[in-house]
C-alpha cells in the first residue's frame, strides 16, 4: 500500500537526516 512505502521512505530521510546531523 501506499501508507506502507511512505512509512519506509521516511524512516529512510529520517536515517539519512540524522546521519547528516
Amino acid at each position: 500500500s501506499y501508507s506502507v512505502f511512505l512509512s519506509f521512505r521516511l524512516s529512510i530521510f529520517s536515517t539519512y537526516a540524522l546521519g547528516n546531523f
